[in-house]
């Protein structure tokens, strides 16, 4: 293992390892309502300027009555997520022969991929090593529930890269003894984002400003101190403000509500099963389905021995604030729907990772130890977990359960029974239900050895970097997935591709209809055609 600072080859090549693992369980499939929701606001943003529902429009139907041409319901969401993933349904566009939809699923995976980048570059610098950097990064993306969460479409990895790369530059900003300029532009645009990408991340402001507070022993001055907080304060304020005026245009304005919203006077009968699944619940808790965050609490206790209790303050106040807050914003919605719990509770994972990173280090110097064993445990356990939260439809899960959970995966049975747990059940729907891994449905096992392949490459790359051979594993990983995006769409029959009945209305539609057009599908089951084949130019 390295050593010494990890270089930019090593961080290549870690994204490749994290981007090749979660292209093995790569579903490329619309797995929700809300990502439905998404990718419309993304093709109305794109195609037409707006964030207007019209692809999903049978799912969401017009609730008012509205003076315009097309009464069509906004998507009412915050646009970071849009933007970021704009360029990937451009691409998708632009290119023939790759679908809509299997390219901007790539999305999450880019984006978890990237976070377990800036996990290694936080790691390294609190003064961690290059080989507890790359470790940690690695169980941070293999074991915890971003896993699964490389899946989909949801926003929640997205918050979780901004609120990362904010701690990231608000600690070095921090240590610079508040002097770096770009540091501080760095962050506040890293807040921006965050913000845009959700607007509960609010709820992180807390933990961010912990971890911005000066160390004991920086001299600086109480007036340039309260300047600057004054200023990072001010922007975040102004910022919230301006979105809140001007946000009618994108229909987001009730989104940043927040904190209306918190002291609003209403029903709190979820609020105490909503903290007891986040926090306490074997089967729905951040370390119930993330297990190896159990390393935090020995973790914090070495942090603070060492007088270093900045970072285990800032988690706590994390998942408190995100799990009271969330508990009461969503109210009777706390669950987060069809999704693998807990969904709102995503974003803290890298931030309570950290805290665990001292036991880490001491693994690495003595793996045969207790905290060897330990750690070992808990690594295979979260494997273990995650297999069950990638290989199958999340629904399949709800289905099989007793009649009395109502078939709802907020069951609380399926959150603290055993025997109920969405790990011990899912593994016995193995061979009865259909794999939700597109190379399983559509019979492609070469990307399994592909993709692991580049995998197995590519870590080699990080514990050996060489510029030239990572940006190798980095071409190969874009060959291959470019390869597998153009099989996908020639045979993914989840997307009816191999209708030519559908195929030959496309350039019909394109001579016969204008943006003014509205064409009416005769049944949803043709939705997913459209979503990912139609191209219209006009």
């Amino acid at each position: 293992m390295p050593s010494r600072r990890l270089t930019t080859a090593s961080l290549l090549a870690l994204f490749v390892v994290l981007a090749s693992i979660y292209m093995l369980a790569y579903s490329g499939r619309v797995e929700s309502r809300d990502s439905n929701r998404l990718f419309d606001a993304l093709s109305s943003a794109v195609d037409w300027g707006d964030f207007l529902l019209d692809l999903a429009a049978w799912e969401n139907p017009p609730t008012t009555l509205q003076v315009m041409r097309f009464p069509l319901e906004t998507a009412s969401i915050e646009p970071m997520q849009v933007f970021a993933a704009a360029p990937l349904y451009l691409m998708a566009r632009i290119i023939p022969g790759i679908g809509l939809i299997h390219t901007v699923w790539l999305f999450n995976i880019i984006v978890t991929a990237t976070a377990g980048v800036v996990f290694a570059l936080l790691a390294q610098a609190r003064g961690y090593r290059a080989s507890t950097a790359l470790v940690g990064a690695l169980a941070f993306g293999i074991t915890t529930a971003v896993f699964p969460y490389s899946k989909t479409f949801f926003r929640e990895p997205l918050t979780l890269l901004m609120l990362l790369l904010a701690a990231y530059f608000a600690d070095r900003f921090s240590a610079s003894g508040y002097r770096r300029v770009p540091l501080l532009v760095a962050l506040l645009l890293a807040l921006a984002a965050m913000i845009l990408s959700k607007a509960s991340a609010l709820l992180a402001l807390p933990a961010l400003f912990v971890i911005a507070l000066p160390s004991v022993r920086l001299r600086i001055s109480r007036g340039r101190l309260m300047l600057i907080s004054a200023l990072i304060v001010g922007s975040v304020l102004a910022f919230v403000l301006l979105l809140v005026i001007f946000g009618n245009a994108l229909g987001i304005t009730s989104r940043y509500d927040v904190i209306a919203r918190l002291f609003n006077d209403r029903t709190q009968s979820t609020l105490i099963t909503a903290l007891h699944t986040y926090l306490f619940s074997i089967g729905g808790s951040y370390w119930g389905t993330s297990p190896i965050l159990l390393l935090a609490l020995p973790g914090t206790w070495y942090l603070i021995r060492r007088g270093q209790s900045r970072y285990p303050i800032a988690a706590l106040v994390l998942i408190l604030s995100f799990a009271v807050g969330y508990a009461i914003l969503n109210n009777t919605f706390w669950f987060g729907g069809l999704s693998w719990p807990p969904r709102f509770l995503l974003p803290i994972i890298p931030l309570v990772w950290i805290v665990a990173l001292p036991v880490l280090e001491q693994v690495l110097q003595r793996p045969f130890s207790l905290w060897g064993g330990l750690f070992a445990l808990l690594l295979l356990y979260g494997i273990w977990i995650n297999l069950s939260g990638i290989t199958l439809d999340w629904g399949a899960y709800s289905q099989a359960l007793p009649s009395e959970s109502g078939g709802l995966g907020e069951w609380g049975g399926g959150l603290n029974q055993v025997a109920y747990l969405r790990w011990v059940i899912t593994p016995s729907l193995w061979g009865t239900q259909p794999l939700d891994i597109a190379w399983a449905i559509l019979n492609m096992p070469i990307f399994y050895a592909a993709y692991g392949g580049v995998a197995f490459t590519a870590l080699i790359v990080a514990v050996r970097p060489s510029r030239l051979r990572a940006l190798g594993v980095a071409g190969l990983f874009i060959f291959i997935t470019g390869a597998a995006l153009v099989m996908l769409k020639q045979t993914d029959f989840r997307t009816q591709t191999q209708d030519e009945s559908l195929h030959a209305m496309l350039p019909i539609l394109e001579a016969e209809t204008n943006r003014e057009d509205v064409v009416l599908l005769s049944s949803p089951r043709y939705v997913s055609f459209f979503f990912n084949e139609a191209k219209f130019t006009d």
